[in-house]
């Protein structure tokens, strides 16, 4: 008999490989000599296959530059006759109350639109009209105009009026303009689960620190012997990081995070709650309208790390490379992640603050 092969691993490189046709490729493998390894191939291999494919879905739906939901908030602005999904599909008048970076938007917006689950969105609506209810001043009638800009504002009037500004606090996607000339931003989230803020970590510290921090994490990977220029190689380099209590790079990070606490409080609030914008800004979570420039006391503020996040519901440690710490502001909780956004070769890792949800 025939020496078992290994089973030719580029069979389910394309994760868009018809199923048919990878059963038909699997029943012609020659290395396989029984039923049973059969199935277990099978399942192996399409198992594998779905997961890769989930994970480019999740990256594509990371890169959506027309997030619907700032589409939906605007649509409501101006019109509070809508109450569910289908009210959104049907024929609109031209209406010059809602304004977009470019005419195009429009449709790729709705096509974001079509992708989500209506139950979604009609809960999304449900709660807009709860939450908008409370502020009088943003009435039908009181709302000259709408501007939905989304990541990147390319409308002029919008963009001078953030002049100078970091980019990281001028952080709404949508703005109202009143009749009264006033502007009001809007930081427009999916849902309660979205990124709040994120900024690079090692640029909170010192120049030095930094860049010796960079040469540390570089040299880890370099040893490994794993190529960091290889993309299909991320996540090998990812688990290399895994062990955050034992890598050279964690302890040091985590002891200039300890030093530096007291400033990095204070950025992490200042972009949280930009208090040095010209004009008011809310951020809408699909569930709550929350105003955001407010004054906060640093020295009210707890920010430390948080050893339970670091495990699941079942108790297990995760195998992740991100280090958890908790920010408190005014008895409102921030899970903070300090993780990778792609490369980890030539990027520093980011805090990424969400709400205290369950992970």
């Amino acid at each position: 008999m025939e020496e078992n092969k290994p089973m030719n691993s580029n069979i389910f490189n394309d994760t868009n490989v018809h199923i048919d046709e990878s059963i038909n490729a699997l029943l012609n493998d020659a290395s396989l000599n029984n039923i049973e390894e059969l199935f277990d191939s099978l399942d192996k291999y399409l198992n594998e296959s779905i997961k890769e494919f989930k994970q480019k879905q999740i990256k594509k739906r990371k890169k959506c530059e027309h997030n619907c939901t700032e589409y939906i908030f605007g649509r409501l602005l101006i019109d509070r006759t809508i109450s569910k999904y289908e009210d959104l599909l049907k024929p609109e008048e031209v209406n010059e109350k809602l304004i977009f970076n470019i005419p195009e938007d429009k449709e790729k917006y709705i096509a974001d639109m079509n992708t989500r689950k209506i139950n979604d969105i009609n809960n999304y609506i449900n709660n807009f009209h709860i939450q908008i209810a409370l502020l009088p001043q943003f009435t039908t009638e009181n709302i000259a105009c709408v501007y939905i800009t989304g990541k990147t504002c390319k409308n002029q009037k919008i963009n001078d009026l953030n002049k100078g500004i970091d980019n990281k606090k001028a952080k709404a996607d949508l703005y109202i303009e009143l009749n009264n000339s006033s502007i009001i931003g809007f930081s427009i989230k999916q849902n309660k689960k979205a990124t709040k803020s994120n900024f690079s970590v090692q640029k909170m510290l010192s120049k030095e620190k930094n860049q010796q921090l960079t040469l540390l994490r570089k040299k880890i990977i370099d040893e490994s012997g794993i190529s960091h220029k290889d993309k299909t190689k991320r996540d090998e380099i990812n688990k290399l990081f895994y062990k955050t209590n034992e890598l050279p790079y964690w302890t040091e990070l985590k002891s200039q995070i300890n030093l530096c606490k007291s400033e990095i409080k204070k950025q992490l609030i200042l972009y949280l709650f930009p208090i040095e914008l010209p004009y008011d800004i809310y951020e809408f979570d699909g569930e709550k309208i929350n105003k955001l420039n407010e004054t906060i006391d640093v020295n009210e503020v707890l920010f430390e790390e948080h050893l339970p996040y670091y495990y699941d519901k079942s108790g297990k440690l995760r195998e992740t490379a991100k280090l958890f710490y908790q920010l408190i502001i005014h008895e409102k909780i921030y899970r903070v992640e300090v993780r990778w956004k792609g490369n980890i070769y030539n990027a520093s890792p980011q805090f990424q603050i969400h709400d205290d949800n369950e992970i």
